[in-house]
């Protein structure tokens, strides 16, 4: 039977995965100090994914991704409660088209966390 690595050790593994830049975005809350590390897709793969016909393959797969990343953060994120129907979730990837052309680096997480931001500022 394997053996499990203790829970540092897992730590270590993703921090410096995270830190090579193998892909990741942090989702920091500063009140708990706890963060969530995920895999990312890049604001050039969004900007790929976007030229497919609407509802074909990852342009369809991000859609959903993005309702669900809106619908966690309306539940987790105190003060913030942004609509994911249809027509909020066309304005929310129009918005992240806008954002990914103005911060190619980034990634799609890093603008939805900046989208949530905004909104919660307000």
């Amino acid at each position: 039977m394997g053996r499990l690595c203790d829970p540092a050790t897992v730590i270590a593994a993703v921090m410096i995965a995270f830190l090579s830049g193998s892909g990741g975005a942090v989702a920091y809350d500063k009140q708990s100090g706890l963060a969530h590390l995920f895999n990312h897709t890049t604001c050039t793969q969004y900007a790929e994914d976007r030229r497919l016909p609407e509802g074909v393959g990852a342009n369809s797969s991000d859609k959903l991704y993005i309702a669900g990343f809106l619908t966690a953060a309306n539940v987790y994120v105190e003060g913030v409660n942004i609509d994911s129907t249809e027509g909020v979730l066309d304005n929310v990837m129009l918005w992240l088209d806008t954002y990914c052309r103005t911060n190619a680096s980034s990634t799609l997480q890093g603008g939805l966390i900046e989208l949530i931001r905004r909104r919660h500022s307000r």
